[in-house]
């Protein structure tokens, strides 16, 4: 959550964020408003199924 924050804001360079595992999905999806959270912002997560997934879309 913090890294994510971090983008959002600027405070670190734009990078690839990888959330792993179904959880992680659910979780957001949960609490996800677009009256609080930008589109752009939930752009910048990619929900990754296994480890090799996160890997290839964060070395790409």
């Amino acid at each position: 959550a913090l890294a994510w924050s971090f983008l959002q804001v600027g405070e670190i360079e734009p990078r690839p964020l990888a959330l792993l595992g179904n959880l992680w999905r659910e979780t957001i999806q949960q609490f996800y408003d677009p009256a609080y959270i930008k589109e752009a912002y939930m752009a910048m997560l990619y929900f990754a199924e296994s480890p090799e997934t996160a890997v290839r879309h964060v070395i790409r």
